[in-house]
Formats: C-alpha cells, structure tokens, sequence
C-alpha cells in the first residue's frame, strides 16, 4: 500500500509520505508485495509482505518521506529468514525452502523533516510475512 495519513511534526504526530514504507520499486521483483498501517511515533504498527519462495523482499522506510533513519535495530528476528539493512531499505529473505508464516520487528530511530533535532522518532513495525510455495 502505498497511501499515507498526514500530521503535524511537532505536535505529537509524524507527517508520512505515500513511499514512506513502499517497496523499494527498483530491484523489487514482482514476487514480494509489502502493506503497512500508517506509522505511530514511539509505539507499533502492523506491516505484512507476502513473498515467494526463495525471494527476497524489500521495503523503504523514511520520515516524513525524506529522512531515512539514522538506523534501524531487530527487536525480534524472523524465525524462517533474515533481516539485512542499508540506508533506508531493509530486505528479507526467507530460508531456502521455507513455506508459511514468519514474523519479524524492526525498531526505527531517525527525525522528522524540518524539525531539527526537537523532532526525534523512533517507533516499530510488526511485519507478518507470508512465503508463498513458488508458481510451477
């Protein structure tokens, strides 16, 4: 999904941008869809991917559309893959030859766009993944 809600940077509300939690469309395969509820500053939010077999998944996160973080922290790895990070795109590869439901947190620690350093954000997403068997 690629829709985003809008708030007030200061106020208590992070603005989001409609790639904030996007795929990263350049190297994604049409193999991995990500949707994401719309970020909440130092709580959770739901994410879920689905992705085939033996490929990867990427997604983008990035404050108020523009900042990516200033890093990134697994606070519960997958069980049935793995979680690399760079920049502002983190990707997920399930292990070879695992079909079914994963799980993973990310925690994100960076600030919101014009904002200096009063606008510090951190917050999680809880992504469920779905590993689809590949197509015969």
């Amino acid at each position: 999904m690629r829709s985003g809600v809008r708030g007030a940077c200061c106020a208590g509300l992070l603005a989001l941008a409609p790639s904030m939690f996007a795929t990263h469309a350049s190297a994604q395969p049409a193999s991995c869809v990500v949707e994401r509820k719309p970020y909440v500053n130092a709580g959770r939010a739901d994410a879920t991917m689905v992705v085939e077999e033996g490929s990867p998944c990427q997604f983008r996160f990035r404050f108020g559309g523009t900042n990516p973080p200033d890093s990134w922290k697994l606070v519960e790895s997958p069980k049935s893959g793995k979680i690399t990070f760079n920049a502002d795109v983190a990707e997920y590869q399930p292990t070879a030859g695992f079909t079914g439901e994963d799980r993973f947190v990310i925690h994100m620690f960076g600030t919101a766009p014009n904002c200096g350093s009063r606008c510090t954000r951190n917050g999680e997403y809880q992504v469920t993944v779905t590993v689809k068997p590949k197509a015969p």
